[in-house]
């Protein structure tokens, strides 16, 4: 199955449309968390899982305000989905976790929204990432610039340079792997 990539700012106009034509309020969601899941969801399930079905599961469980409600919505979308969930700040046990199979939602809080991107399992040297706000060189210093690799969707990093990016004190990893077959 070839996955989808989801933009934000794609995203954002999409849900203001479905608040227009629905009378639901879509549109105060925040459009990156729903990227984020929806690009989780459909490469660790192998199924189609578009942002506006995200919405639709954040309402459903509550979820309004995703910078407040994300731990509420990461929980609906575990159990939709027969994942495994767990919310952590520890950097190097949320790599570890990647490793078997495992990805990641990143959620750093910061100005406005936060930021919210989705962390594919790797090795020691890289980090891969899916950052549905990316926009090519846009708010990266030059000297990291040069660390930064866009292989399709994906960007790729040094540790280091995934750190300095992306990671502050608030950072929290919600972790996703299967859940074991019983």
């Amino acid at each position: 199955m070839t996955y989808p990539f989801y933009m934000t700012a794609e995203t954002k106009a999409k849900l203001e449309d479905l608040s227009r034509i629905s009378g639901q309020r879509y549109d105060s969601l925040n459009a990156a968390a729903l990227c984020a899941a929806s690009m989780l969801v459909e490469r660790m399930c192998d199924l189609s899982f578009p942002p506006e079905l995200a919405a639709r599961l954040a309402l459903q469980c509550g979820a309004l305000q995703l910078e407040q409600d994300f731990d509420l919505f990461a929980g609906a979308v575990s159990g939709s989905f027969s994942l495994s969930h767990r919310s952590i700040s520890d950097t190097d046990e949320a790599f570890a976790t990647l490793r078997p199979g495992g990805m990641a939602i990143l959620r750093t809080p910061g100005t406005g929204t936060g930021r919210y991107a989705v962390l594919c399992p790797s090795d020691d040297s890289q980090v891969w990432l899916l950052d549905p706000s990316y926009q090519r060189g846009r708010g990266i210093p030059r000297t990291q610039k040069r660390a930064l690799r866009q292989q399709n969707e994906y960007l790729t990093m040094p540790f280091d340079i995934f750190t300095q990016l992306y990671m502050n004190a608030d950072t929290v990893f919600h972790l996703y792997t299967a859940r074991p077959l019983a």
